[in-house]
Parts: structure tokens; C-alpha cells; sequence
């Protein structure tokens, strides 16, 4: 009876993340169809005006006849990456039934359908990174993870120019390879790789923003194929900001009583999930090294809390973290198979819809604008 059960709650599992799946694709093409100005502009900011941050993969997008169906294919391959190695870890596993739940909670899989302007974005090239890391090293043997984990630092300065805010992901692609013995040199080879991506990273801010001349060219070579909505007043706009702009509507933001109220609630719903993994926590952060480099991952997204309005996406994107890190170690938690219950069947419908995180604050970025224009 317990086999049958176990099975039901894997069947059902497996179709809620096909169904979530699903309607994340529909969302994704919405943002493709409309040309929205952040989850697509932002995947199509170019080298057209030179170098400038977070211009790398758009200046390769341009090189297909549609870079904008490319960046739509690329966000679906993405998504995609994310999802079967996170079912994949958690078949490995015997789907233990914390991480099971939390994966279909608002601050994981549901983050890009109930805020789809804030679930889009690049990070989730770094996430779907940490899924596979996570498989392999539940999956593979330490010379196969030896080879990927060195792949992996090879394209990360890629990546860190495509975004800055990938540079973040570095502290867990290191955590998760911790368990791996080195030779002298293959540590020598590991320190060198990641001054690249330190160095990709501080290119990436080099420079002043730039100016509406040269957004105007950025996107010059997107006229045939987008819309003024995806180049204008979005993200490639944005970049003429100066991070003491993003200070100033942080400050109006933290200001706000009713966001102060939301953000309070969101780390009150947060901190049961938390709880709920805190075994193979405790467990995949029983080192020194593994506690400093969550501690640099921690801090460096509460950073961009002071430059940026996008409180929900960081808060996503640490809890995606520490969930992929558990998850590499939870083979040593004494967590229990997941099994359904017409009782936790009725609670999930009830508890899945009720609740959201938004990605930024109540106000809009114009209102934001309006109220700091001298």
C-alpha cells in the first residue's frame, strides 16, 4: 500500500512540474510575443555602442537571423535544464518528500509564473549551472565532475559579461565541488580560472553609464525584428542609470510602509522552508570554506538590495541556491519519501495559489523616476 502511494505521489509530482513547466513556456512566449522590455530586452543589450556591461550574449544573439527567437529558445533550454535535473536529483534521492514540497512553493518553480516580469532573467543560466552541478555530484563520478567543474569556471567570464549578477553563482559552483580531492596544480588551475571571472566581473562595471545616444544605437540593429517596447524605457534603457540612482529608489522603496509590510511577510513564509531542509543544511555547510563561501554568496545579493528594487528576484535566487546546495547533500539527511494523502492533496491546491513574492516594490520604475527627477 505504501509502494501504490509513493508512486501516486510521484505520478502527481512529476505532472505538477509538467504543468508548471508548461504554462512557464506560455509565459516565456507571451514575453517573446510582446517584446517585453525586460525579459527579453534585457537578453538582446548588444556592443552596438561598444563595450559596455552585460552585452556579451546580445552581441551573440545578433549573429542569428532572429535574435530575439533565439533568446526565446535559449530561455526555454534554460527553464528546461532547471527542471529535469532538479526532478532528476530528486528521483535520485527517493523524492524526499521536504524538498519535493518546497520545490513548488512561490519562491521556487512558481517564482516566473506568478511574477513573470521578474522571472525571466538571466540568472536563470546560473540556476539552471547549479541544477546540473547539483545532479552531478549526486550523479557522477568525481573524474567526470573534475572535467565539468573546469568547464564550467572556462565559460563563467562569459557569462559574468552577459550579466554581472552571475558572478554570484561562483561561491556554490565551488561549494559543490568541495568534496572533490586536487592535486597542487589543479588548485593553482581553479585560482587562475576564477581571477578571470573577477576580472570579467569588474569589466562589467567598468565605465560610466551610458548615455540615450548610445541606447539609440544599442538598438539600432533590433529595429527589424522588435518593437520600441522592448528597446526603449526597459532595460536597455536602464543602463543609463548610475547605481546612485538605483540607491535613491531603493531609499523611496524602504520607505514605503506597505513594502516594508510585504517584504516582512515574504521572510516569514520563508523561514518554514528553511527549516524544513535544515538537516542537509547544517550538513552541506559543516566546513569552514563551505560556511565562507554561502556567507560571500549571502552577502554579495544582499548587496544589490542597496542598488536595486528587485527584492523578490534576489530572495529567488537565494533560496534556488541554498536549495541546490542542500539538495547535493541531503543524501545523508534522514528525510522520509514524499507520499500523498487525500489530506495533503487538498492542502497543496489550497496553499499553492495563495500567495506570491513580487519581484520589486508597489511602485512602478516611472513613478519611481517621477519622485527622484530634480
Amino acid at each position: 500500500m505504501e509502494i501504490s502511494k509513493k508512486n501516486i505521489a510521484i505520478a502527481y509530482f512529476f505532472g505538477l512540474i509538467l504543468f508548471i513547466s508548461i504554462v512557464t513556456y506560455l509565459g516565456y512566449f507571451k514575453g517573446y510575443d510582446v517584446n517585453n522590455k525586460w525579459t527579453i530586452g534585457d537578453w538582446l543589450i548588444n556592443y552596438n555602442s561598444g563595450f559596455i556591461r552585460r552585452g556579451l550574449f546580445g552581441e551573440m544573439a545578433l549573429y542569428f537571423s532572429d535574435p530575439k527567437l533565439f533568446v526565446f529558445v535559449f530561455q526555454i533550454i534554460c527553464y528546461s535544464l532547471m527542471s529535469i535535473f532538479f526532478f532528476l536529483s530528486l528521483k535520485k534521492l527517493n523524492f524526499p518528500r521536504g524538498f519535493t514540497f518546497i520545490s513548488i512553493t512561490p519562491f521556487l518553480f512558481l517564482f516566473p509564473i506568478l511574477d513573470p516580469q521578474g522571472g525571466f532573467r538571466k540568472e536563470i543560466i546560473g540556476i539552471a549551472i547549479l541544477a546540473f552541478s547539483c545532479w552531478a555530484k549526486l550523479s557522477l563520478t568525481i573524474k567526470v565532475r573534475k572535467y565539468i567543474y573546469f568547464i564550467t569556471l572556462i565559460i563563467f567570464p562569459a557569462l559574468i559579461l552577459s550579466h554581472e549578477i552571475l558572478a554570484i553563482f561562483l561561491p556554490l559552483i565551488v561549494i559543490l565541488k568541495l568534496d572533490i580531492k586536487v592535486s597542487r596544480i589543479h588548485n593553482i588551475l581553479s585560482f587562475l580560472l576564477l581571477g578571470f571571472s573577477l576580472l570579467a566581473f569588474f569589466l562589467s562595471l567598468k565605465g560610466n553609464p551610458i548615455s540615450a545616444y548610445d541606447v539609440g544605437l544599442i538598438c539600432e540593429p533590433l529595429n527589424d525584428f522588435c518593437n520600441a517596447d522592448a528597446q526603449m524605457n526597459g532595460a536597455i534603457s536602464w543602463l543609463q542609470n548610475s547605481s546612485s540612482i538605483g540607491y535613491q529608489m531603493v531609499v523611496l522603496t524602504h520607505s514605503n510602509i506597505q513594502f516594508i509590510v510585504r517584504y516582512l511577510i515574504t521572510i516569514c513564509l520563508l523561514i518554514p522552508l528553511v527549516y524544513i531542509i535544515r538537516k542537509p543544511l547544517y550538513s552541506s555547510l559543516s566546513t569552514i570554506s563551505a560556511k565562507l563561501l554561502f556567507l560571500a554568496f549571502t552577502i554579495g545579493l544582499l548587496s544589490l538590495h542597496f542598488i536595486a528594487i528587485d527584492y523578490g528576484r534576489f530572495l529567488y535566487i537565494w533560496f534556488f541556491g541554498l536549495v541546490f546546495v542542500c539538495l547535493s547533500d541531503a543524501r545523508k539527511s534522514t528525510d522520509k519519501t514524499i507520499v500523498l494523502t487525500p489530506t495533503i492533496l487538498i492542502l497543496l491546491i489550497i496553499y499553492l495559489p495563495l500567495w506570491r513574492i513580487h519581484h520589486a516594490s508597489m511602485l512602478s520604475l516611472s513613478e519611481l523616476g517621477q519622485l527622484i527627477a530634480p
